[in-house]
């Protein structure tokens, strides 16, 4: 999976802060979805619902996070059944003590690419991503999940 969110303008990222943010390491962050996803990747409507979830990922050090998310289906060929088993997803974060500790302290929403014709497309588009960011300043921040 690809987790990935606009950004109008490279500079805006390379402000230093102590605390890595989400997009300040190449390696694949393992975040886990819990909740009804069984409700949430079946809805493929135009306007689809709001889905509760919990997302959990681990620290550096181990420690692992827990907040709660709304998460719905977003996209239009990928989000129909006869093209991917999987629609892609769109995360909101609703502020809380739990997210001004967390790597997405700085989101206020992500999208999340899932595989839809194997892994191996998940990776050459991330790569696509990493390739037009050299090119332009208008750009993506993206990262590799699993």
């Amino acid at each position: 999976m690809v987790i990935t969110t606009a950004a109008q303008t490279a500079s805006a990222s390379l402000q230093q802060s102590p605390v890595k943010g989400l997009f300040d390491a190449d390696e694949v962050m393992h975040i886990t979805l819990r909740g009804n996803l069984r409700n949430l990747l079946n809805d493929r409507k135009d306007i689809p619902k709001n889905n509760s979830l919990v997302l959990s990922y681990s620290k550096e050090n181990s420690t692992e996070i827990t907040m709660p998310v709304e998460v719905k289906t977003r996209g239009h060929f990928r989000k129909l059944k006869e093209n991917c088993t999987y629609a892609p997803l769109l995360l909101h974060f609703s502020r809380s003590d739990t997210l001004s500790a967390s790597i997405f302290k700085e989101q206020k929403k992500i999208k999340l690419v899932v595989p839809c014709q194997g892994a191996e497309y998940v990776v050459r588009e991330w790569l696509v991503y990493k390739l037009y960011n050299l090119v332009t300043t208008q750009r993506y921040r993206e990262r590799l999940t699993s």
